[in-house]
């Protein structure tokens, strides 16, 4: 065999070996392929939450009533306090503990009042016209949802379906055409590999190919010779690989031993 017969081999493996590997990606580009996805269900319109009207008690806070009586139970406890010590204290107290017990009960009417105000036949009639309202605004709310969903269906997923039916049927064709091609294209490959029968299956890469083919279509290398060389390149690069992991080891044994010795230094 002649060396441009041997070029014409390296070249058209090199070309075959590309064609099938495109071939193959978009055989698995098709088959990864999925349809496209329905448009979602519509949602039900959210009804904002009912709010009653906010009662405010209509019970006022009294400061005098709170304050007056302090201030006469602190003054009645100092007249007595000299002739009476115990008495004028405990009065002297009662003028503390007024103000608390006053506004406990008042705060208690406030809370009696709100139910009071709660029950009247206007606060109800406010409240009854706001649950009539929210009551239609739900009626409204599962009268367009329903709507929608009756729309959704009757147009949305039946274009769909009939999408997804043409989208399964062309798919099948390109899945066919694409499995095809790849058959064909690794058929071809097979052949001429059985043909030639001079290129190790080993070498049926397409990085190694072109490495190969650099080689040999610019010197008077054999494709046996370009093997060699190719094999020696690679012993190159693992031996390249060994010493510089060698070295990587070397330097952090010898990090260690340094920090070793500065820390005993220390």
């Amino acid at each position: 065999m002649t060396h441009n017969e041997e070029i014409e081999i390296v070249c058209e493996a090199l070309r075959l070996e590309k064609e099938a590997n495109n071939v193959i990606a978009e055989y698995y580009k098709v088959v990864d392929d999925t349809p496209p996805s329905i448009d979602p269900e519509p949602t039900k319109r959210v009804v904002q939450k009912k709010q009653y009207p906010v009662i405010k008690s209509t019970v006022k806070h009294n400061w005098a009533i709170m304050l007056v009586p302090t201030f006469i139970l602190w003054l009645l406890g100092a007249m007595i306090f000299s002739v009476m010590f115990e008495i004028g204290v405990l009065i002297s107290l009662l003028g503390w503990i007024w103000p608390i017990i006053y506004l406990v009960q008042n705060s208690k009417l406030k809370k009696q009042n709100i139910i009071d105000i709660s029950n009247t036949e206007e606060y109800r009639a406010v409240c009854n016209e706001i649950d009539r309202k929210y009551e239609e605004e739900c009626k409204m709310a599962e009268t367009e949802y329903l709507n929608r969903m009756e729309d959704y269906k009757n147009n949305v997923v039946v274009q769909y379906n009939n999408m997804l039916q043409m989208w399964n049927a062309q798919h099948e064709k390109q899945l066919r055409e694409v499995k095809n091609s790849k058959e064909s294209a690794e058929h071809a490959l097979e052949k001429f590999y059985t043909e030639s029968r001079i290129i190790p299956e080993k070498y049926h890469d397409v990085e190694i190919l072109e490495y190969i083919y650099k080689i040999i279509s610019s010197s008077e290398y054999t494709i046996k010779e370009c093997i060699d060389d190719y094999e020696k390149n690679e012993m190159k690069k693992l031996e390249m690989a060994r010493i510089q992991e060698l070295q990587y080891a070397n330097a952090l044994a010898s990090n260690k031993r340094n920090w070793r010795k500065n820390r005993i230094a220390y």
